[in-house]
């Protein structure tokens, strides 16, 4: 974290309160996540993560989908995160 940290203070200058980080994590289907702790570790990670940091603002992103095509998936997805 200590490097994560001086990247943090290196660019605050730049960009100051837009700085958002964040935390990707690849998508399961709905019916997966139902029956495990997967989210709520990934949850308890970035808040512990953030806490040590100061970051103003994070967020929990999702890539990859995995199952069927038609079954549901965690979101936000990184790509709809992005202002390219």
């Amino acid at each position: 974290m200590e490097r994560v940290r001086d990247a943090l203070h290196a660019t605050a200058t730049s960009v100051g309160e837009n700085l958002l980080i964040k935390y990707v994590a690849h998508s399961i289907p709905s019916a997966v996540a139902s029956t495990c702790d997967y989210g709520s570790q990934l949850e308890e990670v970035r808040r512990l993560v953030s806490g040590a940091l100061g970051p103003k603002s994070d967020a929990l992103v999702y890539q990859s989908r995995s199952g069927p095509r038609d079954s549901h998936n965690w979101s936000p997805t990184f790509s709809v995160t992005c202002a390219w």
